[in-house]
C-alpha cells in the first residue's frame, strides 16, 4: 500500500484508489497518467495498492475467492482504504477507485462486492464482473458461474454480481477502438452489467463527439448519469494522457507505458465525471 497525499488536501479531502495494469507497478500508475500533478491539483488522498511482489497481475479474473465479501484481494484492498481514511482524515462519502486492464478488472470487483464504499468509478479497458480474461485479444467476456451468454442483455451479467444491495455507484468506462489486448468490446458488456444494476436505459443515450472521444451516456430511472461510455477509435490499449498540459509521463514509446499521448487527459476526464473541482488556490 503507497498513499499519497497532496500538500493541498484538507481535512475531508476526496480520495482515490488506483489500481496498476499487470505490467506496472503502483508506482508506475501513479506517475504514468498523471495522478500526482491531478492530486495536487484537486487536493486529493490517492491509496496506490501493489500487487504481490509488484508488477503482477491483480486476481481479477479468477473468479473463485472474489463472490464473497471479507475474501482475498479485494479484502485487502478495502482495508487500504480503510487505513488511508483514518490515517489522513479522508472524506468516507468521497471515496472514489480507477484501473486500467487488470487493474480495471479489479476495480470493477471492488465495485461490485462494495459498492457502498465508493461514490463512482472509472476504468480503462475493463470487463465486466465475473468474466475470466483467458488469452490477449480476448473478443468478449467468459462469464466464469454463469452459462448465460453475456450477449444476452445486462440481466445475465448482472446475475453475475453479488446481491450485496447497491446502491451502484456511477461508472466511466474507457475504451481504445484498436486495443488488442481487451477487446473494446468488453467494455460494451460492462456497460450492460451496469445497466442491468443500477436501472440505466441503454436504448436512450446521449451521444456525442467530444475531439477525438466518443461519448455515450446513459441515465438511470431518476434521470442522474450512470453510465459514460468513451471511446477513441485512434489508440490501443492506453489511458489517453495530454503531455503538454503535464498530464501523464513521457515515457509513451514503451510496448506497455499504460499511455498514449493523444491530446485527451483520462484523469482529468474521470475527476469531471465524479463531480470533483481542482481545489482553491492558497491564500497569499
Amino acid at each position: 500500500m503507497y498513499v499519497y497525499a497532496a500538500p493541498t488536501a484538507v481535512n475531508g479531502a476526496p480520495l482515490v484508489v488506483v489500481l496498476h495494469h499487470c505490467f506496472q507497478n503502483a508506482v508506475d500508475a501513479f506517475v504514468d497518467a498523471g495522478w500526482k500533478r491531478a492530486a495536487d491539483a484537486y487536493g486529493l488522498v490517492v491509496v496506490l495498492p501493489d500487487s504481490v511482489g509488484g508488477g503482477e497481475w491483480f486476481n481479477c479474473f479468477e473468479f473463485a475467492g472474489l463472490h464473497r465479501r471479507g475474501d482475498g484481494e479485494p479484502n485487502s484492498i478495502r482495508l487500504m482504504i480503510d487505513r488511508a481514511i483514518r490515517d489522513y482524515d479522508a472524506d468516507p462519502r468521497r471515496v472514489f477507485i480507477t484501473g486500467f486492464s487488470a487493474g480495471a478488472g479489479m476495480a470493477v470487483v471492488m465495485l461490485g462486492l462494495y459498492p457502498e464504499l465508493f461514490a463512482a468509478g472509472g476504468v480503462y479497458a475493463g470487463v465486466a464482473y465475473g468474466c475470466q480474461h483467458v488469452s490477449l485479444g480476448m473478443r468478449g467476456c467468459v462469464p466464469s458461474t454463469d452459462p448465460a451468454s453475456p450477449n444476452a442483455g445486462g440481466e445475465a451479467l448482472a446475475a453475475l454480481v453479488p446481491r450485496s444491495g447497491g446502491p451502484w455507484p456511477p461508472l466511466a468506462l474507457w475504451a481504445g477502438g484498436r486495443d488488442w489486448v481487451i477487446d473494446p468490446v468488453n467494455s460494451t458488456f460492462l456497460s450492460r452489467q451496469w445497466a442491468g444494476l443500477t436501472g440505466a436505459d441503454t436504448a436512450t443515450g446521449e451521444r456525442r463527439a467530444i475531439g477525438l472521444v466518443d461519448r455515450t451516456t446513459y441515465r438511470d430511472r431518476a434521470g442522474r448519469p450512470a453510465i459514460e461510455m468513451n471511446v477513441i477509435e485512434t489508440i490501443g490499449h492506453s489511458i489517453p494522457v495530454d503531455i503538454a498540459r503535464d498530464c501523464g509521463s513521457a515515457r509513451v514509446e514503451q510496448m506497455f507505458s499504460l499511455v498514449f499521448d493523444i491530446g485527451v487527459c483520462g484523469t482529468t476526464e474521470l475527476l469531471r465525471f465524479w463531480g470533483l473541482s481542482p481545489a482553491p488556490a492558497p491564500a497569499r
